[in-house]
């Protein structure tokens, strides 16, 4: 991005969303081996975090 170019909101959230994502990754790499349990768990986790960013979403 040039210096003369400000990022839209959009364009923020999507970088910032990606680096969210390599940081996680990187933290993840070094985790044991995830059970069923704690698989589901998390996915209950991010499927709430989800809904409520989408309801963000709309109301924006």
């Amino acid at each position: 991005m040039t210096a003369d170019k400000r990022e839209s909101y959009a364009e923020e959230q999507a970088r910032l969303d990606a680096e969210a994502v390599d940081r996680w990754a990187v933290i993840m790499a070094d985790w044991p081996p995830m059970t069923d349990e704690q698989i589901q768990a998390i996915a209950i986790v991010l499927n709430r975090i989800e809904t409520r960013l989408a309801e963000n979403w709309k109301q924006a």
